[in-house]
């Protein structure tokens, strides 16, 4: 219990102390037909130098590591023009074994739901090949309605700006 009441203090804390957390924001490429979730300067310098498209604010990754989190870990795969973002030992394998390259870690997410947390969702694209990351229902359905499915849930973080 007190590693629970530890990590929901830390939780809270993250959006006031805003020099150890980052803000995970979407992007978006048409040519690419790309989803790109970045959570680092150089992140979002990267996609826009890229041609992508600022979406909206997803959520509020920590700078480090805590008992209870978990790292999201960017991942590119160069044949397919595919950003890919994982937080589970799944997700890393299924971009190792599909040619996928590490980039850089991300942030840190909760393994675990705590209250005011929201899921980190996975959706896949077949057609497009395309990773989608999203923290939002509105994205999720507009994903599902572009023929995406449902992967897996990486994790949980605080929704919006740090």
């Amino acid at each position: 219990m007190i590693k629970k009441t530890a990590l929901a203090a830390i939780f809270s804390l993250a959006s006031i102390v805003s020099a150890h957390a980052a803000t995970m924001s979407l992007y978006w490429s048409p040519a690419r037909g790309d989803n790109f979730s970045a959570a680092s300067v150089q992140g979002g310098a990267d996609a826009q130098a890229a041609g992508y498209a600022h979406v909206r604010t997803q959520a509020c990754l920590l700078d480090f590591p805590l008992p209870g989190m978990r790292a999201v870990k960017l991942y590119w795969n160069p044949t397919r023009g595919d950003n890919f973002s994982t937080a589970t030992s799944q997700g890393e394998n299924s971009a190792l074994a599909a040619g996928y390259q590490f980039v850089r870690i991300q942030g840190y997410i909760l393994s675990n739901p705590l209250p005011g947390s929201v899921p980190l969702n996975t959706y896949w694209s077949p057609s497009r090949q395309d990773n989608f990351l999203t923290v939002s229902t509105q994205d999720a359905n507009s994903a599902i309605a572009a023929g995406y499915q449902f992967v897996r849930t990486e994790g949980y973080a605080k929704p919006g700006n740090c």
